[in-house]
């Protein structure tokens, strides 16, 4: 009788090939930092076999139907839990690392799972420092923006390998939010920090450190109840080094994002983007945060003329969104505009 467990994962299940299953394992040693024999059997173990031997023994001595190319609830279940009793055989527990295996299309297609595991891979090196990195790498060495024929026309951002590797290491470490520990989620963002740094010309992962320090109470730059951009009205009297380093990070993020949108840029962050796995997203969160962050800070330093080339953009994006956020910022513009200016443009 087929067990409970068995209808959730639809065990045991049957590689491709031998060869196919070898390449699975390789990968899954990589991942979880095991010899390739011992990743062998785990595998073997995860697809409802006792071992590697009976599996190469039913994949020798028998015929059947491949797959079932299926992954469910089940099968993440299955791989944590073979995995865990492994770690706890050695008076070891999960990490990171092991609970990324559920996400390398073990279950998946040669193709997809190869997709899989290349694109986890690139985010691992980027969160373990490992990535290529070089000075003389510029925006378009990361993403660039292709039609995507579709009935509207719309715009996609491409991504290359190492820049969806970025982008997917910056969204995973912005998940900081779920942890309470304060000293865990001020390590997340320095790390953030550091990926931007290493990348001074991919915008996303300073943007997203920039949005989430004036959104999240973790803070690096002001000792402050609130970070000070969020209120333009209570402008700050005196700029320090820092409130106009920040800024001028902020202005070279934004041209780097005008460089990769040129003159399609609010078809890029329409809300309704087609977003497809892979190379290609939609970026409906950066861009038009950063815009609006940055048009408060730039308003609090006096940076009026600025502030309103961002608003600019800012209000085309959220006409497309029926968002109407840019507005309210307005009513400041003017009252900020009649104080002396902390910096001139």
């Amino acid at each position: 009788m087929t067990s409970n467990n068995t209808n959730k994962t639809s065990l045991p299940f049957r590689p491709l090939s031998l060869r196919d299953f070898s390449r699975y394992a390789k990968h899954l040693a990589w991942v979880i930092q095991e010899p390739l024999q011992s990743s062998q059997n785990l595998l073997a173990k995860i697809y409802g076999y006792s071992g590697f031997y009976e599996l190469k023994k039913v994949m020798e001595q028998t015929t059947g139907e491949p797959g079932p190319f299926l992954f469910t609830g089940g099968h993440y279940n299955r791989i944590l839990k073979i995995i865990k009793d492994h770690r706890e055989a050695k008076d070891k527990a999960l990490n990171e690392r092991d609970c990324a295996a559920m996400e390398i299309g073990l279950f998946e297609r040669p193709e997809w799972h190869r997709k899989h595991f290349d694109r986890h891979k690139q985010k691992m090196l980027v969160l373990s420092g490992e990535d290529r990195r070089s000075p003389d790498l510029t925006v378009s060495d990361y993403a660039t923006v292709a039609p995507h024929f579709d009935a509207q026309r719309q715009y996609v951002l491409l991504f290359t390998k190492l820049g969806r590797g970025i982008y997917d290491a910056a969204i995973e470490l912005i998940g900081f939010h779920r942890f309470p520990d304060l000293y865990i989620r001020e390590q997340k963002l320095l790390q953030l920090l550091d990926i931007s740094h290493r990348h001074p010309n991919n915008p996303w992962p300073f943007s997203l450190f920039f949005i989430y320090c004036a959104f999240d109470k973790t803070r690096h730059f002001h000792d402050m109840e609130e970070p000070y951009w969020y209120a333009p009205k209570t402008r700050r009297t005196n700029a320090t080094c820092e409130d106009i380093s920040l800024f001028e990070q902020v202005k070279h993020c934004v041209s780097l994002f005008e460089d990769i949108y040129c003159g399609h840029a609010n078809d890029a962050a329409n809300p309704n983007l087609v977003v497809t796995e892979g190379d290609y997203g939609g970026d409906t969160y950066c861009w038009p945060n950063l815009l609006f962050y940055g048009i408060h800070l730039a308003l609090t330093l006096g940076e009026v003329d600025t502030s309103r080339q961002w608003l600019a953009i800012l209000s085309a994006i959220e006409q497309k969104e029926g968002v109407e956020r840019a507005k309210y910022i307005l009513e400041y513009v003017d009252e900020i505009r009649a104080r002396t200016p902390i910096c001139s443009n």
